[in-house]
């Protein structure tokens, strides 16, 4: 077979692989979403997941008129720090994802989330909607 025999197979297959990826990848329902890192899997599995919630973040949920709708963005915005978390060695692990607003505290478990604590930075806004409606203190959860 001759070397342009060869390289017009090849280009033929090339051709071919390429309008199998784009049709395989256009039509799909769901994007395909790449989390390598630790940061970027813990926080999508928050946000994939239900969260429960405990007394004392219902409280200060509560207490500062947040919406628990505000989550889902702040975990997007945020970080975790892994310094904070408790999570090799134990069977119920703790991630504390902060932000310049301050910062929440998940129990993961083997079936469960749960929001275990939430601390807000009082002098940095949320946005303007909650921002308002925060009130200076809440001494009844603590």
């Amino acid at each position: 077979m001759s070397f342009f025999n060869r390289l017009s197979f090849f280009i033929v297959g090339i051709l071919l692989g390429i309008c199998i990826l784009i049709f395989s990848l256009t039509f799909r329902e769901k994007s395909i979403v790449f989390n390598y890192f630790p940061n970027s899997r813990i926080k999508n599995h928050l946000i994939e997941n239900q969260i429960f919630f405990s007394k004392k973040s219902l409280c200060k949920i509560d207490c500062h008129n947040l919406d628990t709708m505000f989550l889902d963005s702040y975990i997007r915005d945020s970080y975790i720090n892994f310094k904070k978390s408790q999570i090799r060695g134990y069977d119920t692990k703790f991630y504390h994802l902060k932000n310049k607003n301050g910062y929440l505290m998940f129990e993961m478990s083997s079936d469960s989330i749960k929001l275990v604590d939430i601390y807000l930075n009082l002098d940095a806004s949320l946005n303007d909607e909650i921002s308002s409606t925060i009130q200076n203190s809440c001494d009844v959860c603590n």
